[in-house]
């Protein structure tokens, strides 16, 4: 499997993940020398100051991650993770592990102590370690599988209040790492006018598909740093759904309740596995075969809940692995699914704290 990058879907992607800056103060200590005992009197001291500054706490040596495909377990693993503090929700629910894991390394680029600790933590990295130059592989492994009729577009952005200095090393970093770019804006006096400059930002780097990217209530005349992670997919079907084979059909929900949906269909040699009472694996491939939409179908002895308590990355290549090619009746449903999610709960509860402080 090695490079699979997964979007966790019910029937694919939070785009945005909004995250306030944390900043450590270091302290100074400031008292007064008092004179030496002595048995004649002597003459009053000289007022003096003893400033001292409490050293910084050692930070583990760095280790980059260079591996695409351990960048992608990471990913993996993190969004699933976020995934099942929100898979108890009624709904749809789309996530993007490499957007929300690209913000967190970026954020943790910029990291020290407590903060950085608790997101390496829920990251699963080692002390020091940094996905980096494992992500930058992994973009340009995708970057290489684009074609005219399969686009991955991603867009991140480190947008900061325009009177605020960044330093040069991390803002290199974030550009050469993580093909994140710098913008500033200014949220103090136009704080709407900033979500529209962002917003254009997005829409002119995901070929116009995230046109409304933030929403009127996620910059504000406080906001000082944001930063952003949009992916855009634009890809046709390596075998076309033919129009005239979509009708509309039955589509059971899991609850059980069943409802009306345009059912599209197809009949084509695939990579799949279907004769498991637990579930159903299929994958079915973009124009190309580059990349794939894989679909899990709970079976009939398996609620949806049950399948998604049971998701981890090595559970997931384990699945893939079972799937051989054979000619199958391939039947999906046309959907559209429009969501979103504020995810410092979720993030709390991976045991990120100190970078919501205020």
């Amino acid at each position: 499997m090695g490079r699979d990058i997964f979007c966790f879907q019910r029937v694919g992607s939070i785009q945005r993940l909004l995250q306030q800056g944390c900043i450590t103060a270091g302290l100074l200590l400031i008292g007064a020398c008092a004179p030496s005992p002595s048995s004649s009197p002597a003459p009053d001291p000289i007022p003096t100051a003893v400033v001292e500054t409490v050293p910084p706490i050692p930070e583990a040596p760095r280790v980059d991650v260079e591996s695409p495909a351990d960048a992608a377990r990471t990913l993996n693993a993190l969004g699933l993770d976020v995934y099942k503090r929100f898979s108890n929700e009624a709904g749809n629910l789309c996530l993007s592990p490499i957007s929300i894991g690209a913000t967190l390394a970026c954020i943790l680029e910029g990291a020290r102590g407590d903060t950085a600790q608790e997101i390496e933590a829920a990251m699963g990295l080692a002390p020091g370690h940094r996905i980096g130059m494992g992500y930058q592989r992994l973009l340009d492994d995708l970057k290489g599988r684009n074609s005219l009729l399969c686009q991955v577009n991603l867009a991140n952005a480190l947008v900061y209040q325009g009177n605020i200095s960044l330093d040069p090393e991390f803002a290199s970093r974030l550009d050469i790492l993580y093909r994140s770019t710098t913008l500033s804006t200014d949220f103090v006096a136009n704080p709407d006018g900033a979500r529209r400059e962002i917003n254009a930002w997005v829409s002119d780097n995901t070929a116009g598909k995230i046109r409304n990217f933030l929403g009127s209530r996620d910059t504000k005349v406080d906001t000082r740093f944001l930063l952003t992670s949009a992916l855009g997919l634009d890809a046709a079907w390596e075998t076309v759904f033919p129009l005239n084979q979509t009708r509309n059909a039955a589509f059971l929900l899991q609850e059980g309740e069943a409802v009306v949906a345009p059912m599209m269909h197809q009949k084509s040699h695939v990579a799949a596995s279907l004769g498991s009472r637990l579930l159903q694996v299929l994958r079915l491939p973009y124009a190309g075969k580059h990349l794939e939409m894989v679909l899990f179908l709970p079976g009939e002895e398996t609620s949806l809940h049950t399948l998604e308590s049971m998701l981890s990355p090595d559970q997931l290549e384990t699945w893939l692995e079972r799937c051989e090619v054979s000619e199958v009746n391939v039947y999906l449903p046309r959907f559209t699914v429009d969501s979103g999610y504020y995810l410092d709960k979720a993030l709390k509860e991976l045991g990120i704290d100190c970078a919501f402080e205020a």
